[in-house]
C-alpha cells in the first residue's frame, strides 16, 4: 500500500465513522432531515475545500514566475 492509498484508507475510516456520528448528534438538537442536510453541506464544503487545494498544487509551477522546475529545461 502507497502513501495515496493509506491517505484514502484513512480518509474513508473516518468518513465512515465520524459522518454517521455528527448525523446523530445533530438528531439530537434538530429534526433528521436538517441534521442529515447540514452534515451533507459540511462535507459538500470540504470537498470544495479540497478541489481548490488539488487546483492550486496542479497550476502551481505554472502560474508562479520563480518557480524552480523539478526537471531543468535543456
Amino acid at each position: 500500500m502507497g502513501l495515496w492509498g493509506a491517505a484514502r484508507a484513512i480518509a474513508a475510516g473516518f468518513s465512515g465513522l465520524l459522518g454517521p456520528a455528527a448525523a446523530d448528534i445533530l438528531r439530537l438538537f434538530a429534526q433528521d432531515a436538517v441534521a442529515f442536510g447540514v452534515v451533507f453541506l459540511f462535507e459538500a464544503g470540504l470537498f470544495l475545500t479540497t478541489a481548490l487545494m488539488a487546483r492550486v498544487i496542479m497550476d502551481g509551477p505554472r502560474t508562479r514566475p520563480h518557480s524552480c522546475a523539478l526537471v531543468p529545461k535543456e
